[in-house]
This record gives C-alpha cells, sequence and structure tokens, in this order.
C-alpha cells in the first residue's frame, strides 16, 4: 500500500529551510498487559529534524519516558480507544491511561491521544465518536 513502517527508525522530512524528524517507535507501555520491545533511543538515532514527532501507540510511553526527552516536541498516540465507552465526556479508559483522549502538554512537549475508527473485543461503541484528526503544522514567524 506504499506505507513506511517505523519500526524504532524514523525518517527526516524537508521542506524549504525547515526539518521534521518522523520517529516511530514498536510498542512500549507501562502495562503488563501490552509488551514493550520498542527502542526510543534506536528510533531516534540520526533523527536531525528541527522539529521531532514521535508516534508512539501506547500513552503510557508518555510518562514512561519521553517527557524526559526533551527533543521531543509532539508525541501522536492511540491505543485507548476511549473503551469504546463513554458518558458525559468520561470513559472508565481513565482508570488505566492518565491520558485518555486528546491534547496533553508538559512543558514545551505535546502529546496527542487519538481515540481511533475501530473497536477491540467489543464490536460497538457507545458515546464514544469515531476520531479521525487532522493536524496542521505552521511556522511561526
Amino acid at each position: 500500500m506504499g506505507w513506511d513502517l517505523l519500526l524504532d527508525e524514523n525518517v527526516n522530512i524537508i521542506r524549504d529551510d525547515d526539518t521534521i524528524s518522523l520517529i516511530g517507535v514498536e510498542n512500549i507501555s507501562t502495562h503488563r498487559a501490552f509488551l514493550s520491545y520498542g527502542s526510543l533511543q534506536k528510533a531516534m538515532q540520526n533523527a536531525d529534524g528541527t522539529y521531532k514527532i514521535l508516534l508512539s501507540h501506547d500513552p503510557t510511553h508518555w510518562e514512561l519516558e519521553v517527557k524526559d526527552t526533551p527533543e521531543i516536541d509532539l508525541m501522536l498516540s492511540g491505543h485507548t480507544h476511549a473503551m469504546q465507552f463513554s458518558i458525559f465526556g468520561w470513559s472508565p479508559s481513565s482508570f488505566i491511561f492518565k491520558e485518555v483522549a486528546g491534547l496533553f502538554q508538559h512543558e514545551d512537549q505535546y502529546l496527542y491521544v487519538n481515540i481511533g475508527l475501530g473497536e477491540t473485543l467489543m464490536k460497538a461503541r457507545i458515546g464514544t465518536k469515531t476520531e479521525i484528526t487532522v493536524i496542521q503544522l505552521t511556522v511561526e514567524s
């Protein structure tokens, strides 16, 4: 399909005088139920961009080591699906994940958790809309 799967590696995207390093890691998680086998250090080798965007499936990776890696400007994550259930904006996934959905900030770093389109164990989404996120990157003048 033309995808480049970033398994503990990165690509530098160059546009005019700006370079963005898009960094992808295999799964890294704080939960025993989800195996961790990725390496952020390996993924960041030769990531020379002025801006660094990390793709990491599990948002618990943020607390585990990304917040201690200030070179990463933005982490994009998913995994929670908001447990496919929410009521008045609250989801039981908040018992498992500190960051369930949306945008979070720590100093000059950002995490965005997308709750996705699909389902996992239960073939329904109750009170949890599907989500496709569009992020527009702009240069401040």
